[in-house]
């Protein structure tokens, strides 16, 4: 069991619960909660990759590298001196070796979030060893190889990384291989490249262990260039229609299909009702929404409907999510937080990692019910029920959620702004931006036209635009 084999390492080594959550960027009570078995993240999740990676470079820093190889090699664990990390990995989930082969295709792009595995994946693709990497910064190739197994990790504001970093751009643009790092980095490659404007953004892209300055980014870059006129990308109203009333409301969906069948439906009964508001809540993962391209535009179609029909939309959002996870919904929500017909909100409470809850409601209509195991939603069951009473239950218990939540983000179109940013961005891609970070908020200008501002008040976002701006 997990918490058996954590318990064990850090037992060995001698390394104290709050070490390695400094080390691993976590609170104390998550090592705490996994010691005791009651949290057990899955194996390719972020958790675990900044778990082992706390783990080896604790080891390393108190010389203690050689007590967790003999550990590994005792528990009977095949050891890979370049990936210490996935070793662990093997331990920690040695009695669900199923978790394993099914998730490492699954562990290796999650350990792309991380200073490692970017650098493996950079070196790779131009064909640079480690000899020629530390021929090129003036040191010994080993210094690189424990780069590359996680075992160190350079300082942010160090000279070495700062030539680290140059050494590798310089290289992709000698060996003509910019269009293929864009790539590699996530970097827009529409039009021509520019090399001046790109390198910041690989030297942030390879240096920042969480990739919340990506995230930022893209959302103040989506900011940056966005229109209001977007319906004429979306299906047709009629269209979506059409395709939904060929169906019967049934009274269980199955899976994720099942909850994206289930929600068209539940919209389009909230339109042709009439209703005067939608209530929205859900702390599952928002893959289900997010991923399957056709599906997000269906429902946007259904939304902006909504919208223009003048109904008011509550969505209650999940405090835990990551910021990358926050940021894409609210990018995808930013057309109709502009309306003024959204009303965002977060709770302050937590509601645990075990199981995950969906509760959407059209009051006095129908509504979509669901308590799964988390992370298992796609073989979980989505309720649709249009009984008067439970309708009723299920909009007493959102509001009582209601009554601990608070104000997500706020959006004002045109001459509507009361607030003002007086920071312009320092970046040559976001010269209409300007930023004011208050205690409790973050304040987006959009310059030109069409003027936007945006207000963001979760703590996480707050967060998030303030390592930003210090980096």
């Amino acid at each position: 069991m997990l918490n058996v084999y954590l318990d064990r390492i850090m037992t060995v080594l001698g390394l104290q619960g709050r070490e390695l959550a400094e080390y691993s960027g976590f609170n104390p009570s998550i090592i705490s909660n996994m010691r005791t078995g009651k949290r057990v993240p899955d194996a390719s999740s972020t958790t675990i990759v900044k778990l082992t990676d706390g783990i080896v470079m604790w080891a390393n820093d108190n010389e203690k590298m050689d007590v967790l190889m003999n550990l590994l090699k005792k528990e009977g664990i095949d050891v890979d001196n370049n990936s210490p990390q996935m070793s662990i990995i093997l331990l920690l989930y040695r009695d669900r070796p199923e978790n394993i082969s099914i998730h490492k295709t699954a562990i290796k792009e999650a350990r792309l979030l991380h200073f490692s595995e970017k650098l493996c994946a950079v070196t790779d693709m131009l064909n640079l060893s480690n000899v020629k990497l530390g021929k090129a910064l003036n040191v010994d190739p080993s210094y690189i190889s424990r780069f590359k197994n996680g075992q160190r990790i350079p300082k942010t504001d160090s000279k070495l990384l700062e030539n680290l970093c140059k050494s590798i751009y310089g290289r992709a643009l000698t060996k003509d291989k910019k269009r293929e790092l864009a790539e590699l980095i996530n970097y827009p490659t529409d039009g021509e490249l520019n090399d001046i404007a790109m390198y910041p953004f690989f030297r942030q892209w390879l240096c920042d262990l969480n990739n919340s300055y990506l995230s930022i980014m893209q959302l103040l870059s989506t900011i940056d260039s966005f229109s209001p006129e977007i319906t004429d990308k979306l299906f047709p109203y009629e269209e979506v229609r059409k395709s939904l009333l060929e169906k019967e409301i049934l009274a269980e969906y199955p899976g994720t299909k099942g909850l994206q069948q289930a929600s068209e439906l539940f919209l389009m009964t909230a339109i042709e009702k009439g209703c005067r508001e939608v209530l929205l809540y859900s702390d599952e993962n928002m893959d289900w929404m997010i991923l399957d391209k056709h599906f997000r535009l269906r429902w946007m179609s259904l939304m902006m409907e909504l919208i223009k029909r003048g109904i008011r939309i509550r969505i209650i959002h999940n405090i835990d999510r990551s910021v990358q996870e926050m940021i894409e919904g609210i990018r995808s929500w930013m057309p109709l937080y502009l309306s003024g017909l959204v009303e965002p909100y977060y709770l302050n409470n937590s509601p645990g990692d075990r199981f995950s809850h969906t509760m959407f409601i059209v009051p006095g209509e129908c509504a979509i019910t669901a308590f799964n195991i988390n992370s298992k939603e796609n073989i979980g069951v989505y309720h649709f029920t249009k009984e008067p009473e439970l309708v009723k239950i299920y909009e007493n218990e959102y509001n009582y959620l209601l009554e601990n939540g608070n104000p997500l983000v706020k959006a004002y179109y045109g001459k509507e702004n009361k607030y003002h940013a007086a920071a312009p961005i320092d970046n040559e891609r976001l010269k209409n931006i300007s930023i004011s970070l208050n205690n409790n908020s973050v304040i987006i200008n959009k310059l030109n036209n069409p003027k936007m501002t945006f207000v963001f008040l979760h703590p996480l976002m707050c967060d998030a635009f303030r390592a930003f701006l210090n980096q």
